[in-house]
């Protein structure tokens, strides 16, 4: 996927609390790989997938409409410190990321919708689907040739991987957007847009 070699972790505590195939989903999902993947995969239909994912998505509270669902649930398990990500490559960071398109980057990755990025950034969707091709590209990810993964995951994925962003910054912003926070931020985001662009906040 992307050329990425990569192992991600998911905590024994957590995978004891889930049916072992409720785990192994989690894990599917964590790693990038689409819903139809999935379903070949471990021989059952996608409809039998998206079901488990839907309880999955209650479990963890994240099925509103301001978030990425998906990746709504990876970025509550690194808040949470159920997973973690690891390699062995030495990958490069990626250099000449324009300040929309760290904040994109870094709003992807806690997990926000389309809709609640451009809400927060006042721009349209239109653009913020611009710019997450743009960053497909700067990441080297051809989402016309990626049947088995799921792009935006792979994303942020090759983020974490290559040091645009750092765990650190998803615990942090991921406990101030909860679904009650981000509605009120959402409706005056300029504190919480600067905080984007601080050092400590993102890498680069």
């Amino acid at each position: 996927m992307a050329d990425l070699e990569f192992t991600i972790t998911i905590t024994e505590s957590l995978s004891e609390k889930l049916s072992p195939n409720k785990a192994k989903l989690l894990e599917a999902i964590s790693a990038g790989y689409s819903n139809k993947y999935i379903a070949e995969t471990f021989g059952v239909s996608i409809k039998a997938i998206e079901q488990s994912f839907t309880e999955l998505n209650k479990s963890f509270g994240t099925r509103d409409e301001l978030y990425n669902s998906r990746l709504r649930i990876i970025s509550a398990l690194i808040a949470d410190d159920m997973a973690s990500y690891y390699t062995d490559s030495n990958y490069s960071e990626v250099i000449d990321l324009n300040d929309n398109l760290k904040q994109t980057l870094l709003l992807t990755a806690i997990g926000l919708s389309t809709q609640a990025i451009a809400q927060m950034l006042k721009v349209s969707v239109k653009s913020i689907e611009q710019r997450l091709g743009q960053l497909y590209d700067y990441f080297g990810i051809d989402t016309r040739n990626l049947e088995t993964a799921n792009p935006r995951v792979i994303l942020v994925i090759a983020a974490l991987l290559k040091g645009n962003i750092d765990e650190a910054s998803i615990k942090r912003l991921h406990k101030e957007t909860s679904v009650e926070r981000l509605k009120r931020i959402i409706q005056e985001p300029e504190y919480f847009v600067q905080k984007l662009s601080r050092p400590q906040t993102i890498i680069s």
